[in-house]
């Protein structure tokens, strides 16, 4: 999801991770016409969404841009990152998430380790 959130954000070749989390952390409820998650939910979010944006950068998916906007916290695609779809060459039911914190699917929830 945040890959394809960052394709419809980039600027000049480069995108800021921060921008695309605004947006993540708004949309689950603004497509239902609700505002976005309270503040209290948001400083539980916003350590996951680093943990999601470390992994992706690891996976080596971005990289930080070159020069003073990296050091800004500005990103690139990588080749690799360039083949995920952007949101608007995805299917509807394709760009649909499941709630933040929910199980992805049976298994993965704490009470069945």
């Amino acid at each position: 999801m945040f890959l394809t959130l960052a394709k419809g954000m980039v600027q000049n070749g480069m995108f800021q991770p921060e921008a695309v989390n605004d947006i993540a952390i708004a949309a689950p409820h603004a497509l239902h016409g609700q505002p976005g998650y309270a503040f209290h939910n948001r400083q539980q979010i916003e350590p996951l969404l680093s943990r999601a944006w470390s992994w992706i950068e690891r996976n080596d998916l971005i990289t930080p841009a070159g020069g003073m906007n990296g050091r800004n916290g500005w990103k690139m695609f990588t080749p690799q990152g360039e083949q995920v779809p952007a949101a608007q060459d995805m299917k509807p039911q394709q760009t649909r998430q499941r709630p933040i914190g929910g199980p992805s699917r049976p298994g993965n929830r704490k009470s069945d380790c």
